[in-house]
């Protein structure tokens, strides 16, 4: 009897720890079923109260977490699902799977694999973990790359900013240079200026000088010149008066030689003019006659050509004739031996009687 009530006793208490809240479980079902995640989230949270470190509650709650896309929060829920299920059972690697889903959309794709990664060790013919565990590798590799080529781009960003700083440093060292070299320049050209000034100046007194004493040197140069300009003049004028005494006497010989002289060279001129004149005249003549002989013979040589023409059209027109008659000699002949012909042969056939 004793034993009885024992074995009584332990079956409740493995019905009430299995079983308890049967109803919470049933609303919580219900709500997932019908997407309602957010009553399903309560309900479970109610049931996890009395037993945290449920496995099935904890995978149930889980999965609320990830269809509203909390996939930090299903994460958790996954991981202690599978430490506190059963080892190398389905809910373990069912736990293990969806928590490396979880990792994957959070892009913790290392994560993500190593979950893969243990579940093809409980299961190794699991072909989605196999499938995602690849994808997962490539997204890694991707990443890895993307972060390298932004690296890279970062890198060159710098060099370049830094090149860029060097090149407008060098570019404020060259214009601070050459500020400083204009204002050398402008200070050279000061005092350059100055020092042309002051020489200007000491040239136009030396110059003010040399002039006023070039002045009063031509002034006594051009009393001089006067002075012997005047008794120049007064030699010249008693020259060119006697000069002129001298031309007036030899213009007065000139003119009495020009009068002998034009009047024998009229007395030849005029007996050399008719003589021209004479042979002119008897030039003319000649050409006259040459002229008009020359014409007669053209007007004979045309009146030859004109003769000659003539005499070929006649001769052309004869030659017509001539061959007009020929051609119709022809022509009789011919009529003429055609009919010899045919009286030849009907004589042949018929007889010249018949015939």
């Amino acid at each position: 009897m004793k034993l009885f009530i024992t074995v009584l006793i332990s079956l409740l208490c493995i019905n009430v720890q299995c079983f308890k809240n049967p109803w919470i479980n049933y609303k919580a079902l219900t709500a997932y079923e019908q997407s309602n995640y957010e009553q399903s989230k309560i309900e479970y949270a109610k049931l996890l109260q009395d037993n945290p470190y449920d496995s099935v509650i904890n995978y149930n709650e889980g999965l609320v977490f990830y269809q509203q896309k909390s996939y930090d929060q299903a994460q958790k829920y996954f991981q202690r699902a599978a430490e506190r299920a059963d080892r190398h059972s389905l809910l373990q690697q069912q736990s293990l799977f969806n928590e490396g889903n979880a990792y994957f959309h959070q892009k913790k794709f290392l994560e993500a694999i190593s979950s893969y990664s243990k579940v093809l060790e409980i299961s190794p013919d699991n072909d989605r973990a196999k499938k995602n565990l690849e994808y997962a590798q490539k997204c890694l590799q991707q990443e890895q790359q993307k972060k390298s080529e932004e690296k890279n781009k970062n890198n060159d960003q710098q060099s370049d900013k830094e090149s860029q700083g060097e090149q407008s440093q060098q570019k404020q060292d060259e214009k601070s240079d050459d500020q400083l070299n204009e204002q050398q320049d402008q200070s050279n050209s000061s005092s350059s200026e100055q020092s042309q000034n002051t020489k200007q100046d000491t040239s136009k007194k030396d110059s003010k000088k040399t002039e006023s004493s070039s002045n009063d040197t031509k002034e006594e140069s051009l009393q001089q010149d006067q002075q012997s300009n005047d008794l120049s003049d007064e030699k010249e004028n008693n020259k060119d008066v006697a000069k002129d005494l001298k031309k007036s006497e030899q213009a007065e010989k000139d003119n009495v030689d020009d009068i002998n002289k034009s009047s024998s060279k009229n007395n030849s001129m005029s007996q050399e003019d008719s003589e021209e004149s004479q042979q002119q005249l008897q030039k003319q003549k000649n050409e006259l006659q040459e002229g008009k002989e020359a014409k007669q013979l053209e007007d004979k040589y045309e009146d030859s050509l004109m003769q000659s023409v003539e005499q070929d059209e006649r001769l052309d027109n004869r030659s017509k004739v001539i061959l007009q008659k020929m051609e119709n000699q022809e022509e009789f002949l011919q009529k003429q031996l055609l009919k010899m012909n045919v009286s030849k042969r009907e004589a042949a056939k018929y007889g010249q009687k018949n015939w």
